[in-house]
């Protein structure tokens, strides 16, 4: 994506160092022809959303990793924070997520029935970057899941009677997040959903961050193959 950006104008973010889009820093000035005009005004927008939900979604890894830390090993209150720092990730990955999406929507440029090359190279560019921008969706999904998870948590943790509210302090990040919702049915938990397993040799957060990466790592994957597309179409553009 280096050609790519070298070849258009528009500035892009501080992206992850690992992204195949980070190369990208500006699309400049391309030839003044629909398919050209459409790689600066519809491509390169979406290029500069995926790198910003790219940043935003590698950095909920170290907030997963002060969790574990604070919520269960030290029972701080500094869990709050991290909560509130790990939602304030949301915002801009929606905002980055629905730039993209108007982006990507112009029916004018990317056709239902293409007619000729070029309308079939935008649509796979299309198509290439909505399947990279696919995995930070579903990251999206895992970071306000939590979040949302861990608020209902709360709530649910002060209607708790003060009898039962000390058991719950014992560990409260894990208590906090797999109490939230429906209660137990008879069969009781499993023992991988129960708060009281969780401590300093096992992380309630884990599968949620692996699960995160493993999005980035396959996020990224496709990210490259929408840049080598993305490079071969900028060469056609060059003035």
């Amino acid at each position: 994506m280096l050609a790519a950006l070298a070849a258009l104008s528009l500035p892009a973010p501080s992206p992850s160092p690992q992204s195949a889009l980070a190369p990208l820093r500006t699309i400049a000035s391309v030839r003044a022809t629909p398919y050209c005009s459409a790689l600066r005004r519809n491509v390169a927008p979406a290029i500069v959303g995926l790198l910003e939900s790219d940043r935003a979604i590698d950095a909920s890894a170290p907030i997963f990793r002060a969790m574990y830390q604070h919520g269960t090993i030290e029972h701080s209150a500094s869990m709050e924070f991290d909560v509130m720092h790990m939602e304030s990730l949301i915002t801009p990955l929606v905002k980055a997520q629905r730039a993209i999406d108007n982006a990507l929507a112009d029916n004018a440029v990317f056709l239902k029935s293409p007619k000729t090359d070029d309308d079939r190279k935008l649509l796979e560019i299309k198509r290439e970057l909505q399947a990279a921008q696919a995995r930070q969706k579903d990251a999206l999904n895992v970071i306000g899941g939590l979040v949302a998870t861990y608020q209902l948590g709360e709530m649910q943790q002060q209607d708790t009677p003060v009898s039962a509210q000390d058991s719950l302090r014992a560990n409260p990040s894990a208590a906090t997040l797999l109490n939230a919702g429906v209660a137990p049915g008879s069969i009781g938990r499993l023992p991988s959903e129960d708060p009281a397993n969780y401590g300093p040799f096992q992380d309630p957060f884990a599968p949620l961050r692996i699960a995160i990466e493993r999005l980035r790592q396959d996020g990224d994957a496709k990210e490259s193959i929408a840049s080598r597309t993305i490079v071969t179409a900028v060469e056609q553009c060059r003035p």
